[in-house]
């Protein structure tokens, strides 16, 4: 059995997806949180409907399924404040947010930013807009790549379950 390939189009697709998110993520702005945000919203519909009338459709269905549920827990209301400061993705954008765009290096050190046990360690910038923004646009940008990984981990699960179908798709 052979291993699924991402076809170029997909491919270029990512990396331009990507190399667009990180070079929002260096000057967040309003206008580049819009458009990495609308730009990720468009690519999890697209998966939707590739799911629901797609060719390759575990792939369609996992990227649609995690996608979207990354995003809701991410930047949906209630999940925003109660589990994306829970997410390592959130810690992750934290550490790169005092990493690359705080001005003050004093603020270095463990632990303290933190205010509670619970918070984040970013948690003196939770009202800085481009602290906002930078969330905004890292969670869009991690929202595709979880989409991504749970379409490979859907094509993975399917060909488990039907070799027939998996060497068929690699003829």
């Amino acid at each position: 059995m052979k291993a699924a390939r991402p076809t170029i189009g997909l491919s270029l697709a990512l990396i331009a997806f990507l190399a667009i998110g990180m070079g929002a993520l260096r000057s967040p702005t309003v206008l580049w949180a819009q458009i990495v945000t609308t730009a990720a919203l468009t690519a999890l519909l697209i998966a939707t409907v590739g799911a629901i009338v797609g060719s390759p459709r575990a792939f369609w269905v996992g990227f649609a399924v995690v996608g979207w549920s990354y995003l809701f827990f991410s930047l949906g209301p209630w999940c925003s404040e109660q589990v994306a400061p829970w997410l390592l993705s959130t810690r992750m954008l934290d550490e790169l947010y005092l990493r690359t765009m705080v001005e003050n290096k004093i603020l270095k050190g463990p632990g303290i930013r933190q205010t509670r046990v619970w918070d984040g360690p970013a948690m003196v910038f939770m009202h800085n807009f481009d602290y906002l923004r930078f969330h905004q646009i890292g969670h869009a940008i991690a929202a595709i790549a979880h989409g991504v990984f749970g379409g490979i981990v859907a094509v993975w699960l399917s060909d488990r379950r039907d070799p027939a179908l998996a060497e068929a798709r690699s003829s």
